[in-house]
């Protein structure tokens, strides 16, 4: 047990558990026996229910033992006997402990304004509960009081249930706030609406009750329905206990239409509790079916904003086809994408979306229907700089059918610009710019692949005594040397040339749609370049360095590697004729170039 304010806040709640329900049960059971010896409505059980849902469970036993105490104290003041206090108490006891059990978890604060908490509510307060009390309740009625016992266990049970549904959420609105919150939410005229219509009700109800014997009980729905659409759960709440209160204390009178039914008290009183089941299954679940989708509504138009918004800032346009293929809806930066409001777009199909992807998407959108996956496609955007992604997926209905398509479309401009200059990056040498290995080997089997006998040529070129100047002058004058001869190659690119180094000093020249004569000429126009390109190694030395070539002409059918050996035996022929030369592989000849212009 706390001390301090946590102690005294827990014997505040026990007083105040006891003092209410020592006067719901006493008044209840004085007013509304019909001398059944079991209460019409049980009120009591509700407020012990809605005190312990809004408290910690270490003040639930402080709470029930309170209840218990006041129910014996107003069995016994109003029956006068001993027995029968203790034995209601403990069913009355057992019935609240498993109600607040059960709606403890995962919404006990808001036991009724949710519908799948509300069919829990009814469940475990309208039927369980109750049904397990009406047992030990109805046993001691007919035991000790001489009653029947199907008769009380009935009534015992039809009590309990109305008295927890009906009150329950009263008493659990009066205590957490939920009452002053929703006035302080109501504006001027909302606020005279509900009055007037909780006021139309009790007038309503108390001239059927109390005004004659004439049997219109259904007009009690008309204003019943009313609140449910305009005040919501709170307002039904606070209606069906004003319906249970009139009708009760009229009928326990001796007033009204349902008194003129029958003189037998026990006609009465279940005339009396289906009306008020009645009020209550039609009243609340409707309200709380309301909530729900007002909720939903609202969540519905936050989330639409927010896509919007997102939609926009992000430059990201979401389209929704129909089954048809025609735009229904456009959100997002369609202006930004495609150069076209967003509302232009509702109405067509999509080959007039846009002229750099609109076939691409209909193509899509068309095939959308017997596919399973979201398509991924690429198109130009309102300029040629721009690229646009388009995402497209189908839709189904909640019974499989195809009910269209949902396109995403957002800016890839960037993303293909960095994946692009990564892919470069990937694939160039950073010594010189040309290409590498890498990127050479994929230029030159795609070359082999797709242009399937049209000839080419290609050339391998080694820096002659490399390693010589390396050793002679360092090996920052052998970077330099290397990128002299990788500007030479570059040049030839005005030629149609590739060139690319494969590593060290050994450099590659494809020559696309060229002969290896052609070749050969290239060879000797880079020699001149390097040669003319003096690479300073001191202050008054130079170094002129000249190159070795091999040359091989692609054969009919000849694949990539097998062209590579071709070139790479010409240079080895060249090596071995003493360098600073050419050499051309051919099937039929060999020529030996001089590379002096």
């Amino acid at each position: 047990m706390d001390g301090g304010t946590g102690s005294g806040r827990v014997w505040k709640d026990g007083a105040l558990a006891a003092g209410v329900y020592f006067l719901l049960a006493g008044a209840t059971i004085h007013l509304a026996s019909y001398g059944l010896e079991v209460a019409l409505v049980w009120p009591a059980n509700a407020f012990l229910v809605a005190l312990m849902l809004l408290r910690p469970r270490r003040n639930w036993p402080i709470i029930l033992g309170a209840g218990f105490l006041a129910n014996a104290a107003a069995n016994l003041v109003t029956r006068g006997d001993v027995q029968a206090p203790i034995l209601f108490g403990l069913s009355n006891l057992a019935e609240v402990v498993i109600v607040a059990l059960a709606l403890t978890p995962g919404g006990a604060l808001r036991a009724t304004d949710d519908p799948k908490i509300v069919l829990r509510f009814a469940l475990w307060a309208g039927l369980i509960a109750p049904a397990v009390s009406a047992v030990t309740g109805g046993g001691t009625a007919a035991l000790i009081y001489g009653q029947p016992f199907v008769l009380a266990w009935r009534t015992w049970f039809i009590a309990d249930a109305l008295g927890l549904l009906i009150c329950m959420p009263f008493f659990h609105a009066l205590l957490s706030g939920e009452f002053r919150r929703y006035a302080a939410t109501l504006a001027g005229p909302r606020r005279v609406e509900a009055a007037l219509l909780l006021g139309a009700t009790a007038g309503l109800t108390a001239l059927i009750f109390w005004g004659g014997s004439i049997p219109v009980l259904f007009l009690i729905e008309l204003p019943v329905l009313v609140a449910t659409f305009r005040l919501g759960m709170s307002g039904v709440k606070l209606i069906v206990l004003l319906v249970a209160l009139i009708g009760t204390a009229a009928t326990t009178a001796g007033h009204g239409p349902i008194v003129a039914m029958s003189p037998d008290p026990a006609v009465r009183a279940a005339v009396l509790q289906s009306l008020l089941a009645v009020i209550m299954l039609t009243g609340m679940p409707v309200a709380a079916a309301l909530q729900a989708r007002r909720h939903l509504t609202a969540r519905l138009t936050m989330s639409e904003r927010s896509v919007r918004l997102l939609a926009a800032q992000a430059a990201v346009l979401l389209l929704h086809f129909d089954r048809e293929g025609v735009c229904r809806n456009a959100i997002g930066a369609a202006e930004a994408l495609l150069d076209t409001p967003a509302a232009a777009l509702i109405g067509r199909p999509a080959r007039c979306i846009h002229p750099g992807g609109g076939t691409l998407l209909q193509s899509a959108i068309d095939q959308a229907e017997t596919s399973e996956r979201a398509c991924i496609l690429e198109f130009s955007g309102r300029h040629p700089a721009m690229w646009i992604e388009a995402t497209i997926s189908p839709t189904r209905d909640e019974e499989g059918a195809f009910a269209g398509t949902v396109v995403a479309l957002h800016d890839i401009s960037l993303h293909r610009d960095r994946a692009q200059a990564m892919a470069k990056i990937a694939e160039t040498d950073g010594l010189t710019g040309l290409l590498n290995r890498t990127g050479f080997m994929d230029r030159l089997d795609e070359l082999v692949a797709n242009g399937g006998d049209a000839p080419f040529a290609l050339a391998l070129v080694d820096v002659d005594h490399f390693k010589g100047v390396n050793d002679a002058h360092g090996h920052l004058v052998g970077d330099r040397v290397l990128r002299e001869l990788g500007r030479a190659i570059a040049a030839e690119g005005a030629h149609g040339c590739i060139g690319a180094r494969l590593g060290g000093d050994e450099f590659v020249l494809l020559f696309p749609g060229q002969s290896a004569t052609q070749a050969a000429v290239a060879c000797g126009r880079v020699a001149q370049r390097l040669r003319v390109a003096l690479v300073d190694i001191g202050e008054e030395a130079a170094v002129s360095p000249s190159i070795s070539c091999g040359v091989a002409a692609r054969l009919a059918g000849q694949r990539a590697g097998s062209i590579m050996l071709d070139a790479d035996r010409a240079l080895y022929a060249a090596k071995a004729d003493g360098r600073n030369c050419v050499r051309v592989a051919d099937a039929r000849r060999e020529e030996v170039l001089p590379t002096a212009a």
